[in-house]
């Protein structure tokens, strides 16, 4: 009820701001598709334009490990609880849950930290570390060094960390409803994408003999998001909507 409620409030928000446009851009497929669900009846044209990722920051190639990542800001709608019950399920690998905690928002970033740890001990899982404020150092070892990059089950319209992840070579498993699924994990494996966050430890399984294979796909298509291409589709944009330039 809470979501419908904001959703509704966003819709009416969204409406009000809306003008006319000759061009929107949005950050994903999936964004584009809730644009046009919102504005429906927009004459404008739509352009996709990724956000831009260090593809070479996050292009360690060393040896990877039965390690699995999740990164996330530590706040209540991403659901991070939920990870320890995956893990205990995957007892042979080891589970990073890796999160931004700013000082703004300390105490609910506390109150959610207690939460993972209250379900670490109650799935038993005892193959999960929890590491805050790690730095940009620190998040590039642990992604290079991670097979496996699970995304909490949340409505992601890109997934800067998914693209990250997928550049390091750590196979994202996202949820389905996201840009993280549209855009990235169902780019790299159809079977990438889950419904229900039970569905995560057999898809893991199932991707485990394919790895190598997936790695090199994934980060592939975190080529298409460095800064040159960015750079080449803003331009390209600006030259058209902006210049006049064909």
């Amino acid at each position: 009820l809470a979501w419908r409620l904001y959703d509704v409030g966003v819709r009416i928000y969204a409406w009000r701001l809306r003008g006319n446009p000759r061009i929107a851009m949005t950050n994903s497929t999936w964004t584009l598709r809730k644009f046009l669900e919102i504005y429906h009846g927009y004459s404008g044209d739509v352009e996709v334009l990724h956000p831009p990722i260090d593809d070479i920051f996050f292009s360690y190639s060393g040896s990877k490990d039965r390690i699995v990542v999740t990164l996330s800001r530590f706040s209540p709608e991403k659901r991070l609880h939920e990870i320890p019950f995956i893990a205990s399920e995957m007892p042979d690998f080891k589970f990073y849950i890796v999160g931004s905690c700013p000082s703004q928002i300390k105490n609910l970033c506390a109150s959610v930290i207690e939460k993972v740890r209250e379900a670490v001990e109650i799935a038993r899982a005892g193959n999960v570390e929890i590491v805050v404020n790690a730095s940009r150092e620190r998040v590039a070892e642990l992604l290079g060094t991670a097979s496996l990059y699970i995304h909490p089950m949340f409505r992601e319209h890109f997934g800067i960390a998914v693209a990250e992840a997928a550049a390091s070579g750590a196979i994202p498993i996202v949820y389905f409803d996201s840009g993280s699924c549209t855009d990235i994990a169902s780019r790299i494996s159809q079977s990438l994408c889950y419904r229900e966050l039970s569905e995560v430890p057999k898809i893991a399984r199932s991707v485990w003999s394919d790895r190598e294979d997936l790695e090199k796909r994934a980060r592939e298509i975190a080529r298409g998001f460095r800064y040159e291409e960015f750079k080449k589709k803003l331009e390209s944009i600006v030259d058209r909507y902006v210049l006049g330039r064909s």
